[in-house]
């Protein structure tokens, strides 16, 4: 079969057309009763600088599903690397690409090609099958869809996660984070510096500043929308006892932990 960018979306059809209440008779907000890190879906939700990255990539070690993040989709078909990166290009058009490279982020149709990216990484790789951690969804009023559509796909529960930290701290991770280029995993040059200057402590592959990173406003400018969406999202999680709150502040090593044993409470 051809694969082509249509085929993403048809294979579950479109979140926004058929809210995510509907799947709720399906029982993918299942709350405590997890029992096991399989078989769920955890999304790590929350303000830049608190560290769902170093998060996600612990608990990926530590439960042995993957994680994917939605910001390393983009960055995966706006400039591929690697061979798995290449076959991710297949779900957009070249057209989709530039229009990523744009970074018109807050565009309806930026969230209509990442949603193609997020559905053919968790659809046509058999890796998800036992749940994954997804970084960076929900992000908005619209996207909770997605992660019900593959929640039911997979037949999955969902965790939502909401990292929090002091504002002044979160400003200042962000200007010192440095990101593998390869396998995406986050470094500050303050708290968590590489043992070799500029290169990833895993693969050895480049590090590199963010270019949205580069002032504290800019920073500041990107909460004004995500404070108001994180205010939603935690009220909408909340009502189906999916959402857990964790501070995220001190070793990330510990907040794994913390978050993990808070999971299974």
């Amino acid at each position: 079969m051809e694969v082509t960018a249509e085929l993403v979306v048809q294979q579950l059809g479109s979140p926004t057309a058929k809210g995510p209440n509907e799947r709720l008779s399906q029982g993918i907000y299942r709350g405590n009763v997890a029992k096991s890190h399989k078989g769920r879906l955890r999304a790590l939700v929350g303000r830049e600088g608190t560290g769902k990255n170093a998060i996600g990539v612990l608990m990926q070690q530590a439960t042995g599903v993957p994680r994917i993040g939605t910001g390393d989709l983009i960055r995966a078909v706006c400039k591929p690397v690697t061979e798995d990166d290449e076959i991710l290009c297949c779900a957009v058009t070249p057209e989709e690409v530039e229009s990523l490279k744009a970074r018109k982020s807050g565009s309806r149709g930026n969230n209509a090609i990442v949603q193609k990216l997020l559905y053919a990484r968790v659809l046509w790789w058999e890796d998800c099958q036992e749940g994954f951690i997804l970084d960076g969804c929900p992000r908005d009023e619209y996207q909770p869809g997605w992660v019900s559509d593959l929640a039911v796909a997979l037949d999955l529960g969902v965790d939502v996660i909401l990292l929090e930290a002091p504002e002044e701290m979160l400003i200042d991770r962000v200007l010192h984070r440095l990101t593998c280029t390869r396998c995406k995993l986050d470094f500050n040059t303050k708290l968590k510096p590489p043992v070799v200057a500029g290169l990833c402590d895993v693969c050895g592959m480049e590090l590199q500043q963010r270019d949205e990173d580069a002032t504290a406003d800019s920073v500041r400018e990107r909460w004004v929308d995500s404070d108001r969406v994180l205010s939603w999202l935690r009220l909408y999680y909340a009502q189906y006892s999916a959402l857990y709150v964790v501070q995220a502040v001190g070793d990330p090593k510990d907040i794994c932990r913390v978050t993990l044993e808070e999971l299974l409470r």
